[in-house]
């Protein structure tokens, strides 16, 4: 029986500074944002994972209980590894990830309700992708500001295939997603497929590899800082002068040294967005 246990970090009342300092904490002990779901009631807020170690378990209490954060707590449960998938499951609640855009659970899916237009359907097994990560929402919320204003797009690091969705129903034409996890790509098709998306190309393919032969008013990449700087000379070749490009993937704590690395004079910065320990920014590749 694979057991896994059910770390949760219940705040009584967020501070975003405290935020920060557990996520970096945790992408530095090896918890990925892939692996975290946070869930909000009200004021308060917890987010919670899974560790397969009890040994792991016991080293992460000790490191977060020395940041001395106030106004948490911790409770660990032993499940075995398919209670952890359902118990996330129930807890994720249909939820707006734009102001227009809704995101439902599949599992959710109820045959009685008349679902408006611009509703999403997804179905996964794996936490991150759902939409409720900041990650994913600041881009969501990068295209929804460009609605109108684009129609071929590029989703690089695709996960469930949520941003083609969204970029399709914002007036994306030409999507094109890729994902170095196969597992991600199979998730992405069947989100696709719920939700009547066609793409033009979605494939298993590593960054470096990648080789479009023409160029896209949208792209989008939600990576880490660092890969997001060492493949920022790439990714710009991918971007159609005068269209856009958005990240997200970068925690607060590496924002700086992100900007400080990344900035380039052929790219305009038009927006920002920062929350729970994230952050996420939208350039648009000058003409000349």
């Amino acid at each position: 029986m694979a057991v896994s246990y059910e770390f949760n970090i219940f705040f009584k009342k967020e501070i975003p500074a405290q935020s920060e300092l557990l996520f970096c904490l945790l992408e530095n002990l090896g918890i990925s944002k892939r692996e975290v779901v946070e869930i909000r009631e009200n004021d308060s807020k917890r987010i919670c994972f899974f560790v397969g170690k009890a040994k792991k378990t016991h080293r992460l209490k000790r490191q977060i209980r020395l940041l001395r954060l106030r106004g948490i707590k911790i409770v660990v449960n032993r499940l075995e590894n398919r209670q952890w998938q359902m118990r996330w499951k129930q807890e994720l609640e249909p939820f707006n990830i734009t102001k227009a855009i809704r995101v439902v659970p599949y599992w959710k899916k109820s045959k009685q309700t008349n679902y408006r237009k611009n509703t999403i359907f997804i179905d996964t097994d794996k936490v991150f992708g759902t939409g409720h990560h900041p990650t994913t929402r600041f881009i969501a919320q990068f295209i929804q500001a460009k609605k109108g204003k684009f129609k071929s797009f590029l989703d690089i690091g695709t996960g469930t295939g949520i941003l083609l969705i969204i970029a399709k129903y914002l007036g994306g034409k030409i999507l094109y997603g890729i994902d170095n996890d196969p597992k991600a790509i199979a998730t992405a098709r069947i989100n696709l497929k719920l939700n009547s998306v066609k793409v033009g190309y979605l494939k298993c393919v590593d960054l470096k590899d990648f080789a479009p032969e023409s160029r896209f008013d949208f792209v989008a990449v939600n990576l880490t800082t660092e890969d997001l700087i060492n493949y920022r000379k790439k990714i710009a070749t991918f971007i159609k002068p005068g269209g856009y490009l958005a990240v997200s993937g970068i925690s607060l704590k590496k924002y700086n040294f992100f900007r400080d690395n990344f900035k380039s004079k052929k790219m305009k910065c038009l927006l920002i967005r920062k929350a729970e320990g994230w952050c996420g920014l939208l350039y648009k590749l000058k003409l000349n």
